[in-house]
This record gives structure tokens, C-alpha cells and sequence, in this order.
């Protein structure tokens, strides 16, 4: 209820008060009246003490002092029931005044003065009939001071005005309690509808049948959109949802027979409500089972408390533990992926190097091309590898400042040699400069992957569209992400018009080995590899399904710096020969074996050590004569690191080569660039490593004979 129904409180409290005088007024008057059609002598004094007693009612019901009126009262019956006592004896005529007496007490004052009244009244009932049995007082007699016929002054005329003043009395006593009691029930109405039509939650009645809303709260209006006589006038059925009804008659049938066994509770459930634009909103509900005075089930009273947004912060946290799992899942699947490349590049280095070795000495035509075909089957697992390596961000990279647009549109050729001639390719590129600190070769590894997986979308052809473009933090998908480096983003967006992702695959689209294509069509790695190297870069990818095709979007950290000029291929220049003294240090047999007969054959001195213990202790007694180290990063006993660490101590100018099959890019990036050594990432070839070699034994001797 809401104003309306304060107003009929109001004026239902003032037509009660308004009663109650008339009743009092017409109580006091009829007995006035009474008193005076009785009197036998003076008429007026009659009326006058009525009218004296019934003021004194009055008098003690405006100032709310009870107990004078009733001390006073008690004292009047209390003479009453003594005078007729030395008059007429023990008779019942005084027990009906001292009950009268004690009832009064009881009313007005409550049970200590009913405990004290009916004390004072016994002591005297049994003090007078004692000095009336042993002669001490007479029937009749008159007390010291007092006129003879006194008791029957004061009984004949002080009963009739006294019974009207008692009634009197005791009527404005009512009232006024009635009033209060009225005024307490209004006051305790107010502040609960003050409550109800403050509180945010909503405060509901509905009947034991649940089939009409007794009350609803104002609030229904904020959290609902109704008005509170629109929501009465709703049954339950309409105003829940299909899903969660079920819940809501579980609670109910369950109310019922707690009704049944008199038990009283508190049923809590959640369930989502109809808001009067149509959508449902999920709230929590606590309702009981309000009973009457007599204690039998009158209504349900409820309060729902809207949970809409817990309810959506618990949604996206299943989504972020879902995405938490998927993520550990593949950085799982990243490491395995790692470990595997790392053996199985170390074979392909072996094998490789058998194959060339072999190719070296005088060979029939069908074994020279069967030692070829061996070193293809190498390479092309050597890429396989290598995408093992992208996918769980384990590749080498050589960052530099690259132009996105100049990377693209110099890629514009391949693409269209990747693509079929019933696809049409299109570039569009930002008038804005979007230059990124990347490894120009793993981009356009990425470039080459998403431009492949577009044509593949596309059997019967179409377009695809490279568009190039900023990103800020206001962007849909950047700003969802926890993990941002802060600033502007470059944007490569890479759109195909074909068939689409279908929406059970969204979870497994950048998982390796997963593919959507005919089985033998492809390794499903294409895509991992994209994110795996986007992710080295602290870059972000994501894909957007429309009507018509696909977008694969790949957000890069924008850089501040100017683009680096495209650096021409180095010539070899270098010679493959040599005579100077080489450490190696490598703990997979083969590769030891293998690099070895690759080195004495173009020359070199070799001091193998099968660890890196092994290998500090050989360069400590060599250490003179070693001109290069060429070593595994990763090794028992001792690691390439720790052992460049040692030797640095002392040894600031030999020069460290590294290889590996497995790196990580962030520690061991700083280790290179710190201590001025290179890696050669396995797989690698003869001519490659002999090269290196080469090249970095002189760039590194004229400083040594110096420091010599």
C-alpha cells in the first residue's frame, strides 16, 4: 500500500478515537443521570460528587497518570467495603468492594498492585472481624470524632456518585489505552510501509495457493519495470521463467507439506523474473509462511533481491576458468611441443650430416639422389619442427623495427602465387605510419598461415582482404584483455568470404594438430603457429564470425621508432676452411660425432667434451689455444649459460656459439645479447655451420691478438 492506504489509516484511527469519546461522554453522562433519578434527598450533591469523580478520571487519563486514579479509586472502595464491614458485619456486600478494589488495582497498575491490595484488603477484613468477635468494635458504633450515622453518610452518599465516577474512569482509561494501542499499530504500520517503500529489495504477500499477489513493494518499479498494482495483478506462472519454474514449484510443494507438519522455515532459491520490457532478470529469493493470530498459514511473505550482476560476474568467471584451462592446456601441449622439437632436431641434425658427409665422397647417380632425398625429408621435418617450436613460442627471434605496410605489400606477389586465380586479393593499407618491433620472417610466417587458411575457406573462391589499421585501448576485443603492454596497437586484419567457422569449433581453432580440412589437406598447426608467434611478440589474436566469412585479427604493439631498411641478403664471402683450435661441447652423441667429422674435414683442431663440467675443465687447460666454443645451451652436469658465466669470468674475448633445438626466447635472448655470443638454431647444415664458424673466428682474432 502506498499513500492511499496511509490516508485510510488515518482516518480509520480518528473515527475510533472519535467513538471512544462519544462512549466515554455517554457513559459519564447516563450515570449522572442514574444517580440523580435516584437521590432521595439532595439531588445536586449527588450529581455534584459524580461529576467530581468522573473529573478526576478525566484528570488522570489527559495527564496519563493511572495510578493516581487508581490509588484513588482503591481508596474510595477500600472506605466503602470498612464502612459496610462495622456496619452489617461479615456479609458478601464487602467482598464485592474489596474485589472491586483489587480489580481496579490490577487494571491500572498490574500485579504487584493487585499483590498489595489484595494484602491490604485481608489484614483488614480479619483485623475487623477480630475486634468485632473479642467486643473491641461494635455494629453501628461510631469512631472517635465522628458523627454517629457517619458509615451511612458516607455509603448513602458516596455509592451512587463513586460507581458512576468508576465507571467513568475506568471508561476514559480504556479509551486512552485503546487510543494508544491504535496510535502504535499506526506507528508500527508507517515504518514498515517506510521500509517496503524505501528498501531496494522487493517485499511481496502472495496467497497459499500462489495464485494472486497479496502485496508487492514499490521497489518492483526500479527493479522490474512495473508498477506494484501491475505486478498484483500478475500470477506467478507469468512473472517466472520457463527454465527456473521448476525451482519455484520444487519450493513450493516443499512449503506445503511444512504446512502440513506445522514446520516453520526460510526457503531460499534464485530464480529469474520477467521484466516488463520482456527480458528476465535473475533474483534471489527468501520467502516464509506468515501465519495468523491463531498460528494456521495465512500467506507467503518474500523478499527477492536482484543478482543480475552476480549472476554475470559468475558467467564470466566460468568463462575465465574455462579459458584458464584452455591456455594451460596448450602452454602443456607448448612445452611438450618444445621438448620433442629439441630431441628431434638433434636427430635431423645427425641425420643431415651423415647425408652430407656422405654426399662429399665419390657416389654413384642413384645413391647421390638418394642422399638428397634424405636431406629433403630432413628439411621438410625441420620445418615441422619448426612450427612445433612457433607454437610453443620457443623460436629465435631477431626483433628490428618493421613497417607493416611495406611488409605487406612486399609479400603482395607470394600471396597471389598462394592463392587460386577464382580468388580475388585485396590490400588496404592505413594512411597512418603502424611500425612494430617484430621479427620480420616470423610475420611473415603468420602472413603466409592466415592468407593460406583464408583460400582454403574459400573452395569455390571469392575474396580475401588484408587491411591494415591502428587499434586503441577502446577497442572491443583489446579491452577485454588482462595482459596489455599500454599504448597504440597495429591491427592486421586477414578477411575471407567462404564457409565460415562453425560455432562448436571455436574453442579448438588455435590448438595444434586440430584442423577443420579433409584428412592428408593439412597438419592443423597452421594456426597455432600464428598465435604462438603473435604471442612471442606480446601481441594478441583473435577471429570474428560474420554473415558472410571470417575475420582473423592479429593486434600488434605499436613502436615509436623509425622502420629499419630491409636488409639485402649477406653474401657468404667467408671461406669454409680453417685451422684454428675449436671446444665442443655437446651431450647427444650423434651431433657430437657428426659436427666433429664436419669440422676436422673443412680442418679445424677439435677438444670435445661430452657436458659442461667436462668442457670448463677442458677450456681451463686449453684455454690458450681455443680460438672458438661451440657449445649446447642445454646440458647434464652443467648448462651452456652457467659455463659462459664461468669462462666470462676470466675470458672476456673467445668467442660462444651456441646451438640448440629448444629456446627460450626471453632469458636466453638476454643472455646472447649481454655476453655477445650467437645461436645457431638447429637444425642447421654443413655449409651453414662452417660459415658461421668462419665468420665469427675472424671478426673476433684481430681483438684477440690486441688483448694478447
Amino acid at each position: 500500500m502506498n499513500t492511499a492506504s496511509n490516508d485510510q489509516i488515518t482516518l480509520t484511527t480518528l473515527l475510533a478515537r472519535v467513538v471512544l469519546v462519544a462512549l466515554w461522554v455517554m457513559t459519564a453522562v447516563g450515570t449522572l443521570v442514574v444517580a440523580y433519578s435516584f437521590s432521595e434527598a439532595d439531588p445536586y450533591r449527588y450529581v455534584h460528587l459524580g461529576a467530581w469523580v468522573v473529573t478526576v478520571g478525566i484528570i488522570a487519563f489527559q495527564s496519563r497518570l493511572p495510578k493516581v486514579g487508581a490509588v484513588f479509586l482503591f481508596a474510595v472502595w477500600y472506605l466503602i467495603g470498612v464502612t459496610e464491614l462495622l456496619n452489617d458485619g461479615l456479609h458478601g456486600s464487602h467482598i464485592e468492594c474489596f474485589v472491586l478494589a483489587t480489580f481496579l488495582v490490577s487494571a491500572l497498575i498490574g500485579t504487584r498492585g493487585v499483590v498489595v491490595s489484595v494484602l491490604i484488603c485481608s489484614v483488614t477484613v480479619v483485623a475487623i472481624a477480630a475486634a468485632l468477635q473479642n467486643g473491641w468494635l461494635a455494629l453501628g458504633s461510631a469512631l472517635p470524632g465522628l458523627p454517629p450515622d457517619w458509615t451511612g453518610w458516607i455509603y448513602d452518599g458516596l455509592s451512587v456518585p463513586l460507581y458512576a465516577g468508576g465507571i467513568g474512569f475506568a471508561t476514559a482509561y480504556l479509551m486512552r489505552h485503546l487510543g494508544e494501542s491504535l496510535d502504535a499499530s499506526r506507528d508500527s504500520e508507517q515504518r514498515y510501509r517506510l521500509l517496503a517503500d524505501n528498501v531496494s529489495d522487493v517485499v511481496f504477500m502472495l496467497s497459499l495457493d500462489m495464485q494472486k499477489t497479496l502485496f508487492m513493494s514499490p521497489s518492483i518499479e526500479l527493479q522490474r519495470g512495473y508498477t506494484p498494482e501491475e505486478a498484483t495483478a500478475m500470477s506467478v506462472v507469468d512473472s517466472v521463467s520457463a527454465d527456473t519454474l521448476p525451482v519455484v514449484m520444487g519450493i513450493y510443494h516443499q512449503a506445503l507439506n511444512d504446512m502440513q507438519t506445522g514446520t516453520d522455515r526460510i526457503y531460499e532459491l534464485e530464480y529469474e523474473l520477467k521484466h516488463k520490457d520482456g527480458h528476465y532478470i535473475w533474483n534471489e529469493g527468501r520467502i516464509t509462511i506468515l501465519r495468523d493470530a491463531d498460528g494456521a498459514p495465512s500467506c507467503f511473505l518474500g523478499v527477492n533481491r536482484n543478482i543480475a550482476d552476480r549472476k554475470r560476474a559468475e558467467v564470466e568467471h566460468r568463462e575465465l576458468e574455462t579459458q584458464l584451462r584452455h591456455i594451460q592446456r596448450i602452454e602443456s601441449v607448448g612445452q611438450l611441443a618444445g621438448g620433442i622439437a629439441h630431441d628431434f632436431n638433434n636427430i635431423l641434425v645427425a641425420i643431415t650430416g651423415y647425408a652430407e658427409l656422405s654426399l662429399s665422397n665419390e657416389l654413384g647417380k642413384e645413391d647421390r639422389e638418394n642422399l638428397q632425398g634424405i636431406i629433403g625429408s630432413a628439411e621438410r621435418a625441420a620445418e615441422l619442427t619448426s612450427r612445433l617450436l612457433a607454437f610453443g613460442s620457443r623460436q629465435v627471434v631477431n626483433l628490428e623495427t618493421v613497417s607493416l605496410g611495406d611488409l605487406v605489400i612486399g609479400l603482395e606477389g607470394m600471396f597471389n602465387r598462394l592463392i587460386r586465380e577464382d580468388i580475388v586479393l585485396s590490400i588496404d593499407v592505413t594512411d597512418h605510419a603502424l611500425n612494430v618491433e617484430a621479427d620480420s620472417g616470423q610475420l611473415e610466417q603468420v602472413l603466409v598461415n592466415l592468407v593460406v587458411n583464408a583460400r582454403d575457406a574459400m573452395p569455390t573462391g571469392g575474396r580475401l582482404k588484408i587491411l591494415l589499421d591502428r587499434a586503441g585501448a577502446d577497442d572491443a576485443f583489446l579491452g577485454q584483455q588482462s595482459d596489455l603492454v599500454g599504448g597504440d596497437y597495429a591491427s592486421i586484419t586477414v578477411r575471407d568470404y567462404g564457409i565460415g567457422v562453425p560455432e562448436d569449433q571455436d574453442d579448438h581453432l588455435f590448438e595444434p594438430f586440430f584442423t577443420t580440412k579433409p584428412h592428408g589437406s593439412g597438419n592443423g598447426l597452421g594456426l597455432s603457429v600464428v598465435q604462438g608467434i603473435v604471442r612471442q611478440h606480446q601481441g594478441h589474436v583473435t577471429f570474428n564470425r560474420r554473415a558472410d566469412g571470417t575475420d582473423f585479427v592479429v593486434y600488434l604493439p605499436q613502436s615509436s621508432q623509425a622502420a629499419t631498411s630491409p636488409r639485402a641478403p649477406a653474401a657468404s664471402g667467408y671461406s669454409r676452411q680453417g685451422s684454428e683450435t675449436i671446444l665442443i661441447a655437446e651431450d647427444d652423441e650423434q651431433v657430437r660425432i657428426v659436427v666433429s667429422k664436419m669440422l676436422e674435414q673443412a680442418g679445424y683442431r677439435l677438444i670435445v667434451a661430452k657436458d659442461g663440467l667436462e668442457a670448463l675443465d677442458l677450456f681451463e687447460r686449453h684455454e690458450a689455444d681455443i680460438e672458438l666454443i661451440l657449445m649446447d645451451l642445454v646440458m647434464p652436469k652443467l648448462n651452456g649459460k652457467d659455463v659462459l658465466l664461468k669462462i666470462r669470468e676470466t675470458n672476456t674475448t673467445v668467442p660462444f656459439l651456441f646451438s640448440s633445438g629448444y629456446f627460450d626466447d626471453g632469458e636466453e635472448s638476454d643472455l646472447l645479447n649481454d655476453y655477445d655470443a650467437e645461436l645457431l638454431q638447429k637444425p642447421y647444415v654443413r655449409n651453414t655451420l662452417l660459415e658461421t664458424v668462419r665468420r665469427m673466428i675472424d671478426n673476433v682474432q684481430p681483438a684477440r691478438r690486441s688483448a694478447h
